[in-house]
């Protein structure tokens, strides 16, 4: 009897020494919004998009000493390379792995006659220059799409066919010429392609070729699946956009994290898009995010955090600085969970499905919300809360004024006009990284034309003057703006979560009484 026991103890320890080890969640990020001035590339929020993309990560398994950072300075093309390499030494068969650029991107002359179009798309690495120099710059350092495929495509081989590679790209090779003389929408990416003086693209026209598949070329079995999200179709820019707390971000990063985090269990890849698509133009809706691979498979191999069904209370009284008392807590979720200023909740006690009270929500940044309950709240309990009734959040606009007549008296009067009419109105403010840009301009004839353009250069109302802003111009484009702020918040609404295909909406316009 000991002998068999000895045998299968053994025989224990041998399998599990032949076992595969634990599936792991490798992440790596790379995070670029400060370059140098001398490469003439503009600051980016990409910070905030490590930032909102970390939180999104960690909800979806990944531990945090798994998520390796490249910031800045660090990023150069040599650091990239490097760090896709140290990727490639962590992983290990069936992992799950991540990998994330946010930054400029650029169109760049084709170096081995791949493209059809003449160019490579590349990655703007921390010491690119944007514009070719015969003396001190031939595009060294632009991170190519034909190397970093390479790189993925080597890591894809190692985790093997039961590992799966995910990759972000909030960046874009190319953008479009904007009106005026600046453009104070922040974008990435740039319209300019860098080439060589003289560059002629050998541009290849075969109808009979397959459609060039970018990063999922050469793909054989045995390798990971690779899943590419996209923040712009080809020929499009990228525009950022702004977080609860009115800071840029990228937006197909904060997409992807807000979409992560109402992410239903179970969901696939094609789930996980459509949240992201459907933010994205809720907010710039000329802008056409992408996604390349399998998208029947499950997010994260199915083990990310699913929405949970509630939310933990965290009580915290006496704290005098912010006024709290017995009526006032706080839930670790916020604008980046679909929680906004108004959302109703249901309080009860942990363990009981018997509401205990009602809270809403009355402060709201983008991970956390300050609630307050209609009953104080006992000290030594432990309570949670569900969603009652969401809340859409509230209308808020930013605009610049872009006068590209500023030294001629009648466009400044314009200017300033427009300023003072629209500061009764709390929901409008001033930005440099607006929603909507009032483009004053003077025409050939001596009018000036005013037109109002959301994010993508959208011209949605123009209007011409010949002297001064009257009170019914500015109303012509406030309307205008509450118009496209409508549309927004429609965009914006949740989707409905599994019960979304149950659901009917039908708008009724509303009759206007004779007597109003």
């Amino acid at each position: 009897m000991k002998k068999l026991l000895y045998a299968l103890l053994i025989g224990l320890v041998f399998i599990s020494a032949i076992t595969p080890s634990t599936q792991k969640k490798i992440a790596l990020i790379v995070a670029i919004g400060d370059y140098p001035e001398g490469g003439r590339w503009s600051k980016l929020s990409s910070l905030s998009d490590m930032r909102y993309v970390k939180s999104a990560l960690v909800k979806s398994g990944f531990d945090s000493s798994n998520i390796d950072t490249l910031v800045n300075k660090d990023a150069t093309k040599k650091g990239i390379v490097k760090a896709l390499d140290d990727l490639y030494n962590k992983v290990s068969e069936g992992d799950i792995v991540y990998f994330h650029f946010s930054g400029h991107g650029q169109q760049i002359e084709d170096d081995n006659g791949d493209e059809a179009d003449g160019y490579d798309e590349a990655l703007i690495c921390y010491d690119a220059a944007a514009a070719y120099d015969p003396v001190t710059y031939h595009g060294e350092n632009h991170l190519r799409d034909d190397l970093l495929g390479e790189k993925l495509n080597r890591i894809r081989k190692k985790i093997g066919a039961k590992g799966s590679l995910v990759v972000l790209i909030d960046a874009c090779h190319s953008g479009t010429a904007t009106r005026g003389k600046e453009d104070h929408m922040v974008k990435r990416g740039t319209s300019d392609a860098f080439a060589s003086p003289g560059y002629k693209p050998n541009i290849k026209i075969d109808l009979n070729a397959h459609p060039e598949e970018g990063m999922l070329e050469g793909f054989t079995d045995g390798m990971g699946s690779m899943v590419v999200f996209s923040a712009c179709s080809p020929n499009q820019p990228n525009y950022e956009v702004k977080d609860a707390e009115s800071k840029g971000v990228g937006s197909l990063s904060y997409a992807f994290a807000k979409s992560i985090a109402d992410l239903p269990a179970e969901s696939n890849y094609h789930v996980l898009f459509q949240k992201i698509k459907a933010f994205v133009q809720g907010e710039i809706a000329t802008q056409i995010p992408m996604v390349e691979g399998n998208l029947d498979l499950e997010v994260f191999g199915g083990k990310y955090i699913a929405k949970p069904a509630s939310i933990a209370v965290e009580q915290r009284f006496n704290n005098a600085s912010n006024k709290f008392n017995d009526t006032t807590f706080i839930i670790n979720q916020g604008q980046l969970n679909s929680i906004n200023k108004g959302t109703t909740l249901k309080i009860y006690p942990v363990g009981s499905n018997e509401v205990y009270a009602e809270g809403i929500v009355s402060q709201v940044s983008s991970f956390q919300s300050i609630c307050l309950s209609n009953k104080p709240l006992k000290k030594n309990a432990a309570y949670e809360v569900k969603i009652d009734a969401a809340s859409g959040g509230e209308f808020s606009a930013a605009l610049f004024i872009q006068n590209n007549d500023g030294k001629s008296k009648m466009g400044g009067m314009i200017e300033s006009q427009f300023k003072n009419d629209m500061k009764p109105y709390q929901y409008l403010s001033l930005s440099n990284n607006p929603d909507y840009t009032v483009d004053i301009a003077k025409e050939p004839s001596g009018a000036y034309k005013i037109s109002l353009l959301e994010k993508g250069d959208s011209v949605r109302y123009v209007k011409t003057v010949t002297d001064s802003l009257s009170q019914d111009d500015f109303k012509y484009f406030l309307n205008g703006i509450k118009r496209s702020m409508r549309v927004k918040y429609l965009r914006n609404m949740a989707d409905g979560g599994n019960f979304g295909k149950y659901i009917k909406v039908e708008i009724v316009p509303k009759v206007k009484q004779t007597n109003q």
